[in-house]
């Protein structure tokens, strides 16, 4: 507030909070799943079902921050290698507009240079496809209890 006058410095950002305090009236968690294959994000919805989630996808890097800059997911879930714009640019962009976002990634690259990328672009969190019920739990703790800053 300058000289008794509320400034709108970002329009963008206040239709942003706008969708965020409308669109979610029963505070369901948003998860934006990224992943260049439809049958895994289609794994990934039926392996989180039957908690109260609400799911958004995107099928590259480049799209996922276009759909984050629309209306923030509370959970972004980022596949690493995809076209367009793989999963650690995407996490370094989304994370550069919005440094509270959530993002983790679940990727088939189970190796240490791969976490160690995932976690410097500021990743909170590292799952393996292989060992999908780690990721389950990980979503029922956010679910349940809050966001932890990161647990693995």
């Amino acid at each position: 507030m300058k000289n008794g006058w509320n400034y709108v410095l970002n329009p963008f950002e206040t239709m942003r909070s706008f969708l965020l305090t409308t669109h979610n009236p029963d505070n369901v968690m948003r998860i934006l799943i990224v992943d260049d294959q439809p049958k895994v994000r289609a794994m990934l919805r039926a392996l989180l079902a039957g908690m109260d989630l609400e799911f958004d996808e995107a099928s590259n890097g480049s799209e996922a921050v276009e759909r984050y800059a629309c209306v923030s997911s509370d959970l972004v879930l980022m596949d690493v290698r995809m076209p367009v714009l793989d999963g650690i640019a995407a996490t370094r962009r989304i994370l550069a507009s919005d440094t509270g976002a959530h993002i983790v990634v679940v990727t088939d690259y189970d190796d240490e240079d791969c976490r160690r990328e995932a976690m410097a672009a500021g990743s909170r969190a590292f799952f393996w496809k292989g060992d999908p019920m780690a990721l389950r739990a990980y979503v029922r703790q956010l679910a349940a209890d809050g966001f932890p800053d990161s647990i693995n």
